[in-house]
């Protein structure tokens, strides 16, 4: 699965926003980010997060690759057989104002056969509504860039305002 998303702010804005376990809360829909092991204090490769969503249902995200700025690569699992692993990669414009936000996202769903673990990894990220989060995204940070912070009660519109939206399942 692929999903991009343009973004009118500077990659260490966004990166900011894509990596820290308290503002993913923000425009991950329906989840809780926590820390949780750090390699040496810090986040890079082999730090762990938490993520706790839906009625008890729990997920470890492992950094698995990591250079500020460009991208980071994750694993998500509930358990050792099923997960995903996620590559956000972040492309500055040319006046490095905006981003380019680019998602690669691939499943292993067990011992299930590939076309099946495939349609299951398609209805997971739907039925997350990981491209609405990704949208909510661009809204908040856009929001920030402007230099206004967001209103108390703020709701998020599925479509980000001056934000450019694509996503292909398949």
């Amino acid at each position: 699965m692929v999903l991009d998303a343009d973004i009118t702010a500077p990659p260490a804005v966004v990166w900011d926003f894509l990596n820290d376990p308290t503002r993913r809360g923000l425009w991950m829909a329906g989840t809780q980010w926590s820390s949780a092991d750090r390699v040496n204090g810090r986040t890079g490769p082999g730090a762990r997060n938490h993520c706790a969503h839906g009625k008890n249902e729990t997920a470890i995200e492992t950094v698995l690759d990591w250079k500020p700025f460009d991208y980071v690569t994750v694993k998500q699992a509930p358990d050792e057989k099923k997960y995903i692993t996620m590559t956000q990669r972040l492309i500055p414009s040319a006046d490095g104002r905006s981003t380019h936000l680019h998602f690669t996202i691939q499943g292993n769903m067990g011992k299930l056969p590939n076309f099946i673990a495939k349609q299951m990894l398609r209805y997971f990220m739907r039925s997350t509504h990981f491209p609405e989060s990704v949208a909510r995204l661009a809204q908040l940070v856009n929001h920030q860039a402007a230099g206004a912070a967001p209103p108390a009660g703020f709701t998020f519109a599925t479509a980000a305002g001056g934000s450019n939206f694509a996503t292909s399942i398949g």
